[in-house]
Order: structure tokens, then C-alpha cells, then sequence
């Protein structure tokens, strides 16, 4: 499955999860498994090891402190080394920057990201 969050005008989301605005690819044989887009969340269908990917584009403006910092939820608790963080310091300008994260993590039947 595959969720998309995109607006063109930009987002700006304060400790709050990412919703999907499009399911980009959904094909699965598993009951119960289900990307719930107006959520954010992934809900596992089967035990088993996932690979969970996310990836991103930011800018992050001078003036203050500006950064972007996101992290994956397993049951509501922040899954450990799965930070993704960008900050710019500069006095001027903006950085433009693109990165991503991939994970393999077990989940149980029932289990959200």
C-alpha cells in the first residue's frame, strides 16, 4: 500500500500526524490490512516484518528556528531511531532539501503505524 500527501501550496502540520490526500497503490491479500488516508494509519492485517518508507521534500526559511522533524508511531509510541530531521540556521536565504526513511519492523496482527 501506498499513501501520497500532497498540496501544492505547501503544509504546515504542528505535532500532528500526516494524513494521505491520494492512495497512490493498494493491492493486498490480507483481511484486515488497511491504509486509513483521512488518519495517516497502517493497519496490519497478518504478523509479520514490513518495510515502512516515507519520503519527503522541505524548505526551511532563515529567521528563528525553522525545522522539520518527523518520526514513525508503532501503537502510539514513537518507534526508536526512526527520526528524520532537517533545520536551517542561516541568517538568510532557505534550503531546499529531500531525503527519506526505511524501516523493517515486526508488526502483529491489529498493530498501527
Amino acid at each position: 500500500m501506498c499513501g501520497s500527501h500532497f498540496d501544492p501550496n505547501g503544509v504546515t502540520i504542528h505535532d500532528q500526524r500526516i494524513f494521505y490526500s491520494s492512495l497512490m497503490y493498494s493491492s493486498t491479500n490480507v483481511d484486515g490490512a488497511e491504509l486509513v488516508l483521512s488518519s495517516g494509519t497502517f493497519i496490519s492485517g497478518y504478523p509479520g516484518t514490513y518495510t515502512v518508507t516515507w519520503s519527503l521534500q522541505t524548505d526551511d526559511s532563515s529567521g528563528g528556528e525553522h525545522y522539520v522533524r518527523l518520526y514513525l508511531r508503532k501503537n502510539n509510541h514513537k518507534v526508536s531511531r526512526s527520526d528524520h530531521l532537517s533545520r536551517y540556521t542561516g541568517s538568510s536565504g532557505v534550503v531546499w532539501e529531500q531525503g527519506g526513511r526505511t524501516l523493517l519492523l515486526h508488526l502483529a496482527r491489529g498493530d498501527t503505524l
